[in-house]
């Protein structure tokens, strides 16, 4: 959500769209339980990841929100996602649920580079989309979606939140990892409460493994974004 854009500009409203967004549905109709749900911005296998999954699908609390936002009887807004299937069908569902608390969201499909490069000038209000990740650091996740210094996600959904930015980078360069860890989770929190951003789930792959091969469990917590071989033997 576009903070800088209208109704998006009141934090009642974007948490709104997190409390009415049916994520269960999207897991298990979309992605075909191929995903977990995962609100944050950490993938789970990262330093820093603590489970924490505040929004539950609640109609009645969205309404309220909205309502006392001042939007009671909803609004008009653009949805822009790509042409790939699992986007279309997630931008499909998030449609469904907005319309149950007055959000009329009209569905704009574009090819990828279209939507990116109207996306990185902070000129789509919505957008329904995936983030991969660079590298195995929570700082891979927490510049993009949380630091508009960086000018990646969070700049271009224009949330120029200061106290995000600091945590970010305070954390990215704390050294002692117990502190690190609480940064994160400060940031994380902060991120949840009033972030423009309402995350769908975590994809997760399925690998086949010869039965002789020990370790794959532990090998694999991190579900394909942080591996370690050296935990599997025969």
């Amino acid at each position: 959500m576009n903070a800088a854009w209208g109704p998006f500009q009141d934090n009642r409203v974007r948490t709104a769209v997190k409390y009415v967004i049916d994520y269960n549905a999207i897991i298990d109709k979309v992605k075909m339980g191929y995903a977990i749900k995962n609100q944050q911005f950490l993938a789970h296998g990262y330093f820093g990841y603590k489970e924490n999954n505040p929004f539950e699908t609640n109609v009645e609390k969205a309404r309220k929100l909205m309502a006392d936002a001042g939007y009671a009887d909803g609004f008009e807004v653009e949805m822009v996602t790509n042409n790939r299937e699992t986007r279309r069908n997630e931008a499909v569902i998030v449609q469904q649920n907005l319309a149950q608390i007055g959000i009329k969201a009209s569905i704009n499909i574009m090819p990828a580079a279209q939507m990116y490069a109207k996306f990185r000038k902070q000129g789509i209000n919505l957008i329904v989309a995936g983030w991969g990740i660079d590298y195995p650091d929570a700082n891979a996740l927490s510049n993009p979606f949380a630091n508009h210094r960086v000018k990646q996600l969070a700049w271009r959904l224009t949330w120029m939140d200061d106290k995000a930015a600091d945590l970010t980078e305070k954390s990215a360069v704390e050294t002692d990892e117990a502190k690190r860890e609480r940064l994160l989770h400060d940031l994380t929190g902060h991120w949840q409460a009033n972030g423009p951003f309402a995350t769908l789930y975590q994809p997760i792959r399925h690998f086949a493994i010869r039965k002789e091969v020990q370790g794959p469990a532990a090998a694999f917590a991190g579900y394909a974004v942080h591996l370690d071989f050296t935990k599997m033997y025969k």
